[in-house]
């Protein structure tokens, strides 16, 4: 079994958690090619290799899980440091 997560940023939205949509506005919003780009290199930094979107599948261990997220946010706060977000 997978799960796919993506990432929009630049836009809060209020969601069910299990199926989010968002209007053509707030999707044009999340479309920033300049900060999708310094996420994934951030994330490439980070040793992750994701961009906008992780896949988890069963294969994944809890630590495999926990280092993503901790790389993520280490991510973020590089792009934040950058002002793209």
């Amino acid at each position: 079994m997978n799960s796919l997560i993506h990432i929009r940023l630049g836009t809060d939205h209020d969601c069910d958690h299990e199926i989010c949509i968002l209007s053509k506005e707030d999707m044009g919003k999340t479309t920033n090619s300049a900060r999708n780009a310094q996420l994934n290199l951030a994330l490439l930094n980070n040793g992750v290799h994701s961009g906008t979107r992780f896949i988890m599948s069963a294969f994944h261990t809890e630590k495999d899980i926990a280092r993503t997220a901790e790389a993520f946010g280490n991510a973020l706060a590089d792009v934040r440091a950058e002002g793209l977000i």
